[in-house]
């Protein structure tokens, strides 16, 4: 629940914001980093609205409140060696050009062209305005 609650009052932290000075600020990294949240909470703060300095002050009490919000990694021993690639594997794959041959374009036939008269365009098409 408490990850919800940091991400309601930032997204009250982004409507103020914005409403205040046009400011736009990322409330869902506001809830995952919390020294983003420190530095958007700093700009908060000096904001002349009053509901902005409340949002502010609960946004800080559940941060203080809170165990870290993103998990802390294991830190990687640096004794162990990094696995070297081999120098015969390129990284990226390599394409190769290959020419396709195009076939010619067809032939047009001199048969002369049926041109659609009215009636028949009547005569097919019932939906025609009268």
């Amino acid at each position: 629940m408490h990850n919800s609650e940091l991400m309601m009052i930032a997204g009250q932290i982004y409507v103020r914001m914005r409403r205040c000075n046009g400011r736009i600020v990322d409330a869902l990294y506001m809830a995952k980093n919390e020294a983003y949240a420190r530095e958007i909470l700093e700009l908060a703060v000096k904001q002349p609205d009053t509901e902005l300095l409340l949002l502010a002050s609960r946004f800080e009490k559940l941060l203080d409140s809170a165990a870290p919000v993103l998990p802390v990694e294991p830190v990687k021993d640096a004794t162990q060696p990094k696995p070297v690639r081999e120098p015969s594997q390129p990284s990226i794959p390599v394409l190769r050009m290959v020419e396709t041959p195009v076939p010619p374009a067809p032939v047009l036939s001199e048969e002369p062209v049926h041109v659609v008269t009215e009636e028949e365009v009547a005569h097919h098409y019932i939906g025609a305005l009268r």
